[in-house]
């Protein structure tokens, strides 16, 4: 299922998407927003690209948590420079449950588990990097088969999508207790497709799903009051052989990036309203014909893109107008069936879930030499993990 990443959920700060297929998720928390993730006032970490600070109180350290699907356990590592680590022994999900999805709130205090029973569960990250169930182990929502969970900004609004209908559900999150409450507006209706990922963007202010065949939709978002505007639909360029799988955005939020499998990467300029418009020269054409997961790095400067099918990553220099242009490093070799890419709290590392053989997780960095160019860290096998990225940095 989409959310399943090497049978893995990671969650990784912004929340990570699921991949179809895939047994790996991971979620890290700036993964969400894939660029310009917020930093803390406490520590040397700066972000690049932006000058945004994240709230006080939050842990030096960077974390990455990756769901086991089969064994319903969740697995903690520390992000150092290009280096993964254990930081904890796994935590199982209540009952064992199958993790499905996963997301981490913006200040990197709770993280949310969503499984395939369609219960949605909550935990504390402690300083350490650690896990705690919350509430006794009783679920704080359900809702039905989700396959991808995102959050926004300000952490007061958890997405869910389901693999059931073409809906996505809104809930409002209780900072202090971890609690969900479904939304004034509690389901968005989608246009007919199969919802794959949930992405808001960075200046919080829009709202897309991805539909596979059914294209994107989009959403103006007031994030005071949790409210969702009128729909706006994106057709998929061929609809019976093109699926649109993967999203982000620029820092400033003024392009849209689509994976677009059987066309290519799709660049558009993101209106008032959500409305969206292919710039001249989109699909940019692309050797992968199965794109899983995009990712900008801090400066909005390139893309990069993982592609299930070739098992690598591909990079783009992000031109004047949003126009793409392959670099020459590119392409770079990822672990069997990559499905996830999200950045790091400290924006200095990306990390790479994939959905085939072990590895499943592996840790990139940005070469400080050559522009656009990735160099290889280390891998930790987690196997037969869900797909959805959830990174949760505790140093937002």
């Amino acid at each position: 299922m989409r959310s399943t990443l090497l049978g893995i959920t990671v969650l990784l700060m912004a929340a990570v998407p699921l991949m179809t297929g895939c047994g790996n998720f991971f979620i890290p928390l700036c993964q969400a927003y894939n660029t310009t993730c917020p930093t803390t006032t406490t520590t040397t970490t700066t972000t690049p690209a932006a000058s945004v600070k994240a709230p006080a109180g939050l842990s030096a350290n960077s974390f990455v948590y990756v769901a086991h699907t089969a064994t319903g356990s969740i697995h903690a590592f520390s992000i150092g420079a290009s280096q993964l680590t254990s930081v904890a022994k796994p935590v199982s999900t209540p009952g064992n449950s199958q993790p499905s999805a996963v997301a981490a709130s913006p200040n990197g205090n709770l993280l949310y588990v969503a499984t395939s029973n369609g219960a949605i569960y909550a935990y504390t990250i402690t300083s350490d990097g650690s896990l705690q169930v919350s509430h006794g182990g009783a679920a704080v929502a359900s809702t039905s088969q989700p396959t991808w969970m995102s959050m926004d900004r300000s952490g007061n609004w958890l997405f869910v999508a389901s693999s059931s209908a073409s809906r996505v559900q809104e809930f409002h999150v209780d900072a202090a207790q971890g609690t969900l409450q479904p939304a004034a507006q509690p389901t968005l209706s989608l246009d007919t497709g199969t919802p794959a990922q949930v992405y808001v963007t960075a200046d919080n202010q829009e709202v897309f799903v991805a539909l596979g065949s059914g294209g994107v939709d989009a959403f103006p978002f007031d994030a005071n009051s949790g409210t969702m505007g009128t729909r706006f639909h994106l057709a998929a360029l061929h609809a019976k052989n093109s699926a649109d799988n993967a999203l982000t955005s620029d820092s400033a939020s003024k392009y849209l990036f689509v994976g677009e499998a059987g066309s290519g990467i799709r660049v558009l300029t993101i209106g008032p309203g959500g409305t969206l418009q292919e710039i001249s020269g989109s699909p940019f054409s692309s050797t992968q014909t199965a794109p899983s997961s995009l990712v900008v790095d801090p400066g909005s400067s390139h893309l990069f893109v993982a592609d299930t099918a070739s098992n690598k990553i591909t990079g783009y220099a992000i031109g004047g107008g949003g126009a793409l242009t392959a670099v020459s490093s590119t392409p770079f070799r990822a672990s069997a069936s990559p499905t996830t890419l999200s950045l790091d709290a400290s924006e200095k590392n990306m990390l790479s879930v994939s959905g085939g053989t072990p590895p499943d997780l592996q840790i990139f960095s940005f070469d400080p030499s050559v522009a656009g160019k990735l160099d290889s860290g280390s891998t930790v096998s987690v196997t037969a993990a869900t797909s959805q990225p959830a990174l949760n940095s505790g140093a937002q």
